[in-house]
């Protein structure tokens, strides 16, 4: 019995979540109820698409992302763990983490017409050790309904502290950046990582005008994307999280990046749930941190 049989068989449901073949022999899932669908990859436990019924897509994919085995795929909703951005001690260790690299298991699922879960689950390893000596078990849960719940729970299964930085870093889809705008990090305290890591406060909503990258720290506000050109709202709210990142590359750094579409930072803007810089989280032997976001899409006539 191959992977895929086995997996369908064990987790699958009919109709609802279903496992298959993507490029390079990755097993890519596909979640689907009456709410809408979306797809994920096993490497990684990464969310690829989101589509709420009726509405056009809320996650931004790259049309030239890497599907290769141990390689990061850009876009959908990647999880950096257990560090975010480049190690602080070592930058020769892989950016972002390794979570969103290695291969998950799939450890429950289950679902109906108007509610689907699935949890996958990551555990340290003679890999993994490699990089972070630390014993530890990694949990996602996905939930599929009205809107798309993920929970990120960290356990430590080791006997000494952990201290981690993450974020769930979605990339969100936009009709046109120069017509989208971020609010509910008003008067809100931001590192600009393209300005030296400058301490600055946000005055007003948020606009993109160039190259962003900015990680608003002891913040645990509900944000919205009002994305006017596609004519609806994307709602984030979150918990477990004290540290709001927004990025858009800007024109010059997504032509130089080989997996980045020249003309993609049109149509996206990552706002990412996190615990990132100040924001660390230290998690004491035999306890747990979750971290979790909601993601909803309203279009304009709804709200």
């Amino acid at each position: 019995m191959n992977d895929i049989t086995r997996m369908n068989q064990e987790f699958g449901i009919h109709s609802h979540i279903n496992f298959f073949r993507g490029p390079d022999n990755l097993i890519m899932i596909r979640m689907n109820n009456d709410h809408g669908n979306l797809s994920l990859s096993l490497q990684g436990a990464q969310v690829l698409e989101y589509n709420p019924s009726g509405q056009k897509k809320v996650l931004w994919l790259s049309q030239k992302s890497n599907y290769q085995q141990g390689k990061p795929i850009r876009g959908g909703i990647p999880i950096c763990w257990p560090w975010f951005g480049d190690h602080p001690d070592n930058t020769s260790l892989p950016a972002h983490g390794f979570a969103r690299t290695s291969q998950w298991t799939v450890s429950d699922s289950h679902g109906n017409k108007d509610e689907t879960i699935l949890r996958l689950a990551l555990t340290d390893n003679q890999q993994t050790r490699t990089l972070w000596p630390y014993s530890f078990s990694l949990e996602l849960e996905v939930c599929l309904n009205h809107q798309l719940s993920l929970k990120l729970t960290t356990r430590n299964t080791g006997t000494s502290n952990l201290a981690i930085t993450e974020a769930l870093h979605s990339y969100f889809a936009v009709g046109d950046i120069d017509q989208t705008a971020v609010t509910g990090l008003e008067d809100q305290s931001y590192f600009d990582k393209v300005d030296d890591l400058k301490n600055k406060n946000q005055t007003g909503e948020i606009h993109v005008k160039g190259e962003t990258d900015r990680v608003y720290i002891n913040t645990d506000k509900t944000t919205r994307i009002s994305d006017t050109a596609n004519r609806r709202n994307i709602s984030i709210s979150k918990s477990g999280s004290l540290s709001t990142v927004i990025w858009n590359p800007g024109k010059e750094k997504a032509q130089a990046m080989s997996d980045f579409e020249g003309s993609g930072y049109k149509h996206m803007l990552c706002l990412e749930t996190s615990n990132a810089l100040t924001n660390k989280v230290t998690i004491a032997p035999g306890t747990e941190h979750q971290m979790g976001c909601v993601i909803r899409s309203d279009s304009l006539s709804q709200t």
